[in-house]
C-alpha cells in the first residue's frame, strides 16, 4: 500500500488538487515541505514557474518539434493562482487558516448600522444560454430524488446549490449562504416530509474553495445546518464524496482527504473507519456493505464490511482514478485511471464484484483535446468521471476535457461529444472539462455536469440538451457598465467567455476566459473585453464585429490585465502590462508611459478630475504621476504590503491626490486612505470584517459627504463620510464579489445603479445608498364590513419619513390626505391601496377585496296564474321578493325545480302542489312555501290509435300503437277476427286473408271514449319465393344430386331443369348427371299468390376421374452399367408421363428403357396427367447399383431356410455394424434397418409370395441376395 497519509497532506496544502503525481511539475516541490506538510503558495508556484518557463508557455501552448501543443493543466493552475494570491500571506504564502465561510458566521450576526439602509440588490444573471460550446459555469455535482425524476439538485464550484422540481426548466438557489463555500457532493433522500438532503462543502477539482464539512438540509434545501462533520479552512480539507447507505439512511461516509469518516445517526456523529485516501468510493448496487474505493495514485481497495477493513484490488502506476457501476450487472466495476501526464493511463474492469481488475482498453489518449483519440497529456487532475448505464452495463461513458462512450464494455470507444467541433458529424457540440458523469435513477437518461453547467441526453448521446438555464452560477472576473443606457453590462467570466448584456439581452462576444472589460462611457457601442494576459478586443457596433488592439504592446501581462477609459477622453486607453501603456486612438497605437519592466500590474485608475494623474500597483507596490506619466513616483509607504496585497486603486472624483486602495489576505488590513496623493496612507478598515477586499469605488453623485462601496470576498460594504463600513448586502447571496462599477442618471439621480460582478453568482445590481431608507407603506380602515352604504375610517400605519400620501379606495375614489375617511355607497369588495413617498422613496401597499360592503337581506314573495286547471296545466311563476337578489331557487312540489327569476311550470299530473320560493342576495337568503297553491286535475280522454302495417301478407303481425290524449287507465281492443288485446300498444297476427275492422275503448278517471276504424286491416295471400339446394353440388361423372326444395310462402306447383336437358315437376327430385360439365339448374314455383323462379348458374360441377400412377422396372439391382426397362402400369384417362430416373435422367415415353452408369441407390418417380387431374408415384431407393458386390463376405453369409415361409435365418461371419434392407420385385421396401449382431432372424410370414432382394451393406460393401418366399 502506499503511503496515503503522506500524500493527503500535499492535497490540503497544495489547496489545489494538483496532488503530487497530478501534475508534472509537481515533482519539482520541496520534498521535506511535501512530508512536513509545510507546503506555501510560493512553493507550489515556483515548482509550476520551473516546470513550464522553459517551455515559452504562451496562451496555454508551447512547441513540441515544432508542433504547437497544448500545456495541459497549465489554465487551470493560473485561474487557481489569480484566486488565491491575494488570499495567501504575500511575504511567506503560507495558506489562510479561516475562510470566508468561517468570517460571515462571525459578522453576520452583529448589529448593522442603524442609519443607512443595506442595498436592494436583484440578479441580471446570465441565466440563460444555447448550450453548446456556451455555458454558464461550473457544476461539480448532481443528485437526483430517488422517487421523483423531475426533483435534481446540482452543486456549483463557487454558486451554491440549485433545485428544479421540472426536470431542468426552472431553478432555484437553495440557501444563499453556501455560494462561498463550493459543493462537491450532493445526496438526497426522500422523507415522508420534504427532501432531507446532504451536501458535502468544498472544491474538489479545482480547490477554490476548502470543505467546512457535511451540511444538511431537512425541508428540501431552503435552510441548511452543519453536521458533526465540520472543518475550519486552517484544516484544509477536502470532501471526494458522499455516500449514504441504500438500505439505511441513518449510515453515511465520507472520502475526505484524511480518510473516510461514517456516521450512523443520520450525520450527528462521525468516526473515521481508514486513512486511506479516496477520491472515489461506490457500494456494489444491491449490496450496501461492499463498497469500492479509488485513489489518486491509481489503486483499488475493496471493503466487504460496511468499511470496516480494506484490500486492494488494484495497484498501477497510474494516478488520478474514477469509478462506475451498475445495477444491470453488480458483479461489473469500471475504473478510470488518468496518467502521470493526465491522459489516459488505461481502462480497466471488474468482473467478480471488485475482487480483481484486468485492462480492457490501454490504447489512444481519450483525455486529449482533440476528436480522435491521441496525443498526449490531459486534465486528468481537474477533469476525470465515468458512468455505466444502468440499463445496460456494457454501455459506459467517460469524461475528460470531452466525453466519450462505449457499447462493448469498454473496449473500443467512440467521441460522444467535443468541446469545440462536431468531429464530422460524429459527435454533439458541448461545453469542455466533465466534473460529473450520472445516470438518473434506473434509466438510461444521462447527465453530464462540466465547466459550462449541465447537460443531458435521454438518446446515448446523440443529442445533448443544456438544461442550466435558470441557473446564475458564473464565475465573474471583471464588469463594465454603459452610462448611456442602464441596458448595457459586459462581464468577464472564468472558463465562460466575455458576455454581454446588450439592450438587456445577454449575448456570448467572446470565449474562453473573459478578463476585464469595459464599455466607452460616451458610446454604448463601442465596448472593450479581454482575455487572460492582455489579449484586448474593441468592437464599435455592438459586437456585430471586433479587433484585436493588443498589437504594439510588449512585455508581460497579469491574468487578468488592468485597461480602462480616460474619464476626460473617451478616445484615450490605459492598459497595465509590466508598464504601463496609453493609446490616444482607441487602441490602433500604443505608448509606453513608464520603465518599470518588473512585476505586472494588477490595478490601473486615472483621476476623474484630471487626467495626468495616475495609479498603477503591482500586488505589493504602488506608483502615481501627475504629469501624465512623465515621471512616477513610488507612493507605497506605509501600506501593508508585507501582510496584504494590493487588490485595487480608486481616486476621488474631484480631488486628484485623494486616493483608495483596497487589500487582500484575510485580516484587518483591508481599506486605505491617502488625501496626499501617496506621501501617507490611513487605515479606514474600520467596521469590514477581516476578508479580502477585492474592488472600492466611489458614489461621485454625493456631494455632502463621501461615499464609498467595498467588494469583499462575502458581499458589498458601505462607507459614509468618517463613518465605519456597515454591510450593504441585502437580498445578496453569500458570495465573492470581484469588482463594482455604478451606472450614474445625473438626470435623477435616484435611478442611479450600483453593479457587482460576483464569482460564482454572476451580476446583481442595487440602488445606491440614501441617507433615508424607503419608507414601508401600511394601513388600516374601521370597519372593513357592513352594509352599503358604509363609511370608513382609514389610519395611516406607514413607517420611516413620509411626506405623501396617495389613496385609491378600489371604487374610483382616492385621496390625499394622510388618515382620510370614505363611504362605499355600492355594495360589493373593494381593494386599497396607499401609496407613501418621503425622502427615501416610495412604496406602494395594496390589500385586495380589503373591504366589503354589504347588500340587505331580501324577503321573498311570489304568485302563479292560474292556479288550477285540468294536466297538463302550465303555470306562469311571477317573482315579487324585495332588496338585492342574485339567484332564485323554486321548487314547484312535483319533483321539479328551477332557478329562473320568473319560471314557466306544466303541470302533467293531477294533484294538490305546495310551491317553494328561496331567494339569496349579497345580504343573505329567504324561503316562502304556499301550501298546495296549485290544483291539477284530469281531462276526459279521447280514443285514438294507428297499426304498423295496415295491408300486407297473411300471416300479417300488426303493431297497433295508442294515440289516446288525456289520461287513459285501460285499454280494451278487438281486432276484428276474434282477437282482443287489453294492452296499451298491442301487437296481433292476422293468420287468415281478408279485411279487418279494428275497434279501440279507453277509459280514465275523466271517462271513457271508443273509436272504430272499419276495414282498416287488409291481409292477402304472400307471392312465394322460389329457393333450393342440391347436395352435393360437385363430383366425378356419374354424379347423383339431390334437390332440395326451400321456397317459401305458399307453392302447388315445382318446375326444374337441370341444365343438361333433364326436366322434373318433384318438389324434391333426385337426378343423376352421366356427362362432365358444369350445368345451371332452374327451379319455378307457384302458388295463390303468384309465381317466382330461381336459377343458379353454373351450380352443378361434373368432372372426370384423375389418373392413378403406377409402374415396374426390370431389373432393379445389378452391376453399372445397368439398363432398366420401366413399363407403365398406371389407370384412367392420360394425356402425359414425366418420368424422373434419381441420377438427373427423365423421360415423356410412357415406357422409357434408361441406362444407370454410376452405383448408388436410386428413387424412381412417375407423374401422369390426364384430363381427371395429376398424379405421381414415388418408388423410394429403387434401383440399386452396389459398389462392389462383396462377393467374399457373401460366400460367407448364411441364410436358410431359401425358398423359406415362416422365419428366415441369416448369419454373418462377424457381429458389427450391418443396414438389411428388403425390395419386393415392384421396387417396394418392405423392411430397413441395422443390425449390431452376428445373425438376425426376419418373420416372413407378414409378406406375400413372392421374389424379394436382401440387401446387406457393410461399409462400402454390398451383397445382394435373392429370396423366395412361399
Amino acid at each position: 500500500m502506499k503511503n496515503l497519509q503522506a500524500i493527503s497532506l500535499v492535497i490540503l496544502l497544495s489547496a489545489v488538487i494538483f496532488s503530487t503525481q497530478a501534475q508534472p511539475w509537481n515533482s519539482l516541490l520541496p520534498i521535506d515541505k511535501v512530508e512536513n506538510g509545510s507546503l506555501t503558495f510560493f512553493d507550489i508556484q515556483k515548482a509550476f514557474n520551473d516546470y513550464w518557463t522553459p517551455k515559452n508557455v504562451e496562451d496555454g501552448y508551447y512547441y513540441v518539434n515544432g508542433v504547437r501543443t497544448k500545456a495541459g493543466g497549465w489554465k487551470q493552475f493560473k485561474r487557481w493562482e489569480w484566486y488565491w494570491e491575494n488570499r495567501v500571506d504575500p511575504t511567506t504564502g503560507v495558506f489562510p487558516n479561516t475562510s470566508a465561510w468561517e468570517e460571515y458566521q462571525k459578522i453576520k450576526k452583529a448589529a448593522r448600522g442603524n442609519k443607512s439602509p443595506s442595498g436592494q440588490w436583484t440578479t441580471l444573471g446570465p441565466s440563460t444560454s444555447p448550450g453548446g460550446y456556451a455555458g454558464l459555469g461550473r457544476l461539480n455535482c448532481i443528485g437526483f430524488h430517488p422517487t421523483n425524476n423531475d426533483t435534481i439538485y446540482v452543486g456549483a464550484a463557487s454558486g451554491g446549490v440549485w433545485k428544479t422540481t421540472d426536470g431542468g426548466s426552472t431553478w432555484v438557489p437553495q440557501g444563499d449562504d453556501l455560494a462561498a463555500i463550493g459543493i462537491s457532493d450532493i445526496i438526497v433522500l426522500s422523507t415522508s416530509g420534504d427532501d432531507e438532503v446532504y451536501i458535502a462543502t468544498g472544491d474538489r477539482d479545482a480547490s477554490d474553495t476548502y470543505s467546512v464539512g457535511v451540511f444538511k438540509s431537512t425541508d428540501g434545501g431552503s435552510t441548511w445546518a452543519s453536521t458533526g462533520l465540520a472543518f475550519t479552512a486552517g484544516q484544509k480539507r477536502l470532501i471526494n464524496r458522499l455516500l449514504i447507505d441504500p438500505t439505511n439512511s441513518s449510515i453515511l461516509y465520507a472520502s475526505t482527504s484524511v480518510g473516510v469518516y461514517k456516521s450512523t445517526d443520520s450525520g450527528t456523529n462521525w468516526s473515521i473507519i481508514t486513512s486511506n485516501v479516496y477520491i472515489d468510493m461506490e457500494f456494489q448496487p444491491g449490496t450496501s456493505s461492499t463498497i469500492y474505493g479509488s485513489t489518486k495514485q491509481g489503486d483499488i481497495y475493496l471493503s466487504n464490511d460496511n468499511g470496516s477493513t480494506w484490500s486492494n484490488s488494484l495497484s498501477t502506476s497510474g494516478k488520478r482514478t474514477e469509478l462506475a457501476v451498475s445495477t444491470n450487472d453488480a458483479t461489473i466495476v469500471y475504473a478510470l485511471i488518468a496518467a502521470s501526464n493526465n491522459g489516459l493511463f488505461g481502462i480497466y474492469k471488474s468482473t467478480d464484484s471488485g475482487v480483481s481488475f484486468s485492462s480492457v482498453y490501454s490504447g489512444a489518449n481519450l483525455l486529449g483535446w482533440n476528436c480522435n483519440a491521441g496525443g498526449s497529456g490531459g486534465q486528468g487532475w481537474y477533469d476525470l468521471c465515468i458512468a455505466s448505464d444502468p440499463t445496460d452495463v456494457n454501455t459506459v461513458f467517460l469524461g475528460g476535457v470531452n466525453t466519450w462512450k462505449s457499447t462493448d464494455g469498454g473496449t473500443t470507444w467512440n467521441i460522444n461529444n467535443h468541446w469545440s467541433s462536431t468531429c464530422g458529424g460524429t459527435a454533439t457540440n458541448v461545453h469542455a472539462d466533465k466534473h460529473n458523469l450520472t445516470f438518473r435513477n434506473g434509466t438510461s437518461t444521462l447527465f453530464e455536469c462540466n465547466d459550462g453547467g449541465l447537460y443531458s441526453t435521454t438518446d446515448g448521446g446523440s443529442n445533448w440538451t443544456y438544461l442550466s438555464s435558470g441557473m446564475i452560477i458564473s464565475q465573474m472576473y471583471r464588469l463594465g457598465v454603459a452610462q448611456t443606457t442602464t441596458a448595457d453590462v459586459i462581464t468577464g467570466l472564468q472558463d465562460n467567455g466575455t458576455k454581454a448584456m446588450l439592450s438587456s439581452v445577454w449575448e456570448d462576444v467572446i470565449g474562453g476566459d473573459g478578463m476585464e472589460c469595459l464599455i466607452d462611457y460616451s458610446d454604448e457601442n463601442t465596448q472593450y473585453g479581454s482575455l487572460y494576459y492582455g489579449s484586448i478586443y474593441r468592437t464599435t457596433n455592438h459586437w456585430t464585429t471586433s479587433t484585436n488592439i493588443s498589437g504594439g504592446i510588449s512585455g508581460n501581462a497579469a491574468w487578468v490585465t488592468p485597461y480602462l477609459q480616460d474619464p476626460n477622453n473617451s478616445n484615450t486607453l490605459f492598459v497595465g502590462f509590466q508598464d504601463v501603456w496609453t493609446s490616444t486612438n482607441q487602441g490602433g497605437t500604443w505608448t509606453k508611459i513608464s520603465t518599470w519592466g518588473g512585476s505586472t500590474l494588477r490595478s490601473l485608475t486615472v483621476a476623474p478630475s484630471n487626467s495626468s494623474y495616475i495609479y498603477a500597483a503591482t500586488t505589493g507596490t504602488i506608483y502615481g504621476t501627475s504629469n501624465g506619466g512623465s515621471s512616477w513616483t513610488n507612493i507605497t509607504g506605509s501600506l501593508p504590503i508585507g501582510s496584504s496585497n494590493i487588490t485595487y486603486i480608486s481616486v476621488k472624483n474631484d480631488d486628484p491626490n485623494t486616493i483608495w486602495v483596497s487589500m487582500g489576505e484575510f485580516n484587518s488590513n483591508c481599506v486605505f486612505e491617502s488625501t496626499n496623493g501617496g506621501s501617507t496612507w490611513t487605515d479606514i478598515s474600520a467596521g469590514l470584517p477581516s476578508l479580502p477586499t477585492n474592488c472600492v469605488i466611489q458614489n461621485r453623485q454625493n456631494t455632502s459627504l463621501v461615499e464609498l462601496y467595498a467588494a469583499t470576498d462575502v458581499g458589498v460594504y458601505l462607507k459614509l463620510g468618517g463613518a465605519n463600513w456597515t454591510p450593504f448586502y441585502d437580498d445578496m447571496p453569500n458570495v465573492v464579489v470581484t469588482e463594482l462599477d455604478i451606472y450614474y442618471d445625473d438626470v435623477t439621480t435616484t435611478n442611479s445603479l450600483i453593479r457587482a460582478a460576483t464569482y460564482g453568482r454572476g451580476l446583481w445590481e442595487s440602488d445606491l445608498y440614501s441617507a433615508y431608507p424607503v419608507p414601508t407603506a401600511d394601513f388600516d380602515g374601521t370597519p372593513t364590513t357592513g352594509d352599503a352604504p358604509l363609511t370608513v375610517a382609514f389610519t395611516d400605519l406607514s413607517v420611516d419619513t413620509v411626506n405623501t400620501w396617495l389613496w385609491d379606495f378600489g371604487d374610483t375614489g382616492t385621496s390625499t390626505n394622510q388618515n382620510p375617511s370614505h363611504e362605499y355607497v355600492d355594495p360589493g369588495d373593494y381593494s386599497v391601496t396607499l401609496i407613501v413617498t418621503g425622502p427615501g422613496g416610495s412604496d406602494t401597499l395594496v390589500k385586495t377585496n380589503y373591504i366589503t360592503a354589504t347588500y340587505p337581506a331580501p324577503t321573498a314573495d311570489f304568485e302563479g296564474t292560474p292556479t288550477a286547471g285540468d294536466i297538463p296545466l302550465t303555470v306562469a311563476f311571477t317573482d315579487l321578493s324585495i332588496d338585492s337578489v342574485n339567484t332564485w331557487h323554486w321548487d314547484f312540489g312535483d319533483g321539479d325545480t328551477s332557478i329562473v327569476q320568473n319560471p314557466s311550470h306544466d303541470y302533467i299530473n293531477p294533484g294538490d302542489f305546495s310551491v317553494t320560493l328561496t331567494i339569496s342576495g349579497p345580504g343573505g337568503s329567504d324561503t316562502l312555501l304556499k301550501t298546495n297553491y296549485i290544483t291539477a286535475t284530469y281531462p276526459a280522454p279521447t280514443a285514438d290509435f294507428e297499426g304498423t302495417p295496415q295491408t300486407g301478407d297473411a300471416p300479417l303481425m300488426v303493431a297497433f300503437t295508442d294515440l289516446s290524449v288525456d289520461t287513459v287507465n285501460t285499454w280494451l281492443w278487438d281486432f276484428g277476427d276474434s282477437g282482443t288485446s287489453t294492452d296499451q300498444n298491442p301487437s296481433h297476427e292476422y293468420v287468415n286473408p281478408g279485411d279487418y275492422s279494428v275497434t279501440l275503448t279507453v277509459t280514465g278517471p275523466g271517462g271513457s271514449d271508443t273509436l272504430v276504424k272499419t276495414n282498416y286491416i287488409t291481409a292477402s295471400y304472400p307471392e312465394p319465393t322460389a329457393d333450393f339446394e342440391g347436395t352435393p353440388t360437385t363430383g366425378n361423372a356419374p354424379l347423383e344430386v339431390t334437390f332440395t326444395d326451400l321456397s317459401v310462402d305458399s307453392v302447388d306447383s315445382w318446375v326444374w331443369d337441370f341444365g343438361d336437358g333433364g326436366t322434373s315437376f318433384l318438389q324434391s327430385p333426385v337426378y343423376t348427371y352421366t356427362d362432365a360439365g358444369t350445368y345451371d339448374v332452374s327451379l319455378t314455383v307457384g302458388g295463390p299468390g303468384g309465381s317466382d323462379d330461381m336459377i343458379k348458374v353454373d351450380y352443378i360441377s361434373v368432372f372426370v376421374n384423375a389418373p392413378i400412377a403406377n409402374f415396374i422396372g426390370t431389373p432393379t439391382t445389378g452391376e453399372a452399367p445397368l439398363l432398366v426397362s420401366f413399363t407403365d402400369l398406371s389407370t384412367g384417362d392420360i394425356d402425359t408421363w414425366s418420368w424422373d430416373f434419381g441420377d438427373s435422367g427423365s423421360s415423356s415415353n410412357q415406357n422409357p428403357s434408361h441406362e444407370y452408369l454410376t452405383p448408388g441407390n436410386f428413387s424412381v418417380s412417375l407423374t401422369v396427367t390426364g384430363p381427371g387431374g395429376t398424379t405421381t408415384e414415388v418408388k423410394t431407393d429403387y434401383i440399386l447399383i452396389p459398389v462392389d458386390i462383396g462377393e467374399n463376405e457373401s460366400e460367407v453369409i448364411v441364410i436358410y431356410p431359401n425358398p423359406v415361409t415362416n422365419n428366415l435365418l441369416i448369419v454373418f461371419p462377424d457381429a458389427k455394424s450391418r443396414i438389411l434392407t428388403m425390395n419386393n420385385m415392384g421396387g417396394k421396401r418392405m423392411l430397413n434397418y441395422t443390425t449390431y449382431r452376428n445373425e438376425e432372424l426376419i418373420n416372413m410370414q407378414q409378406f406375400p409370395k413372392g421374389i424379394y432382394s436382401l440387401i446387406i451393406r457393410n461399409g462400402e460393401l454390398i451383397s445382394i441376395l435373392k429370396i423366395v418366399k412361399k
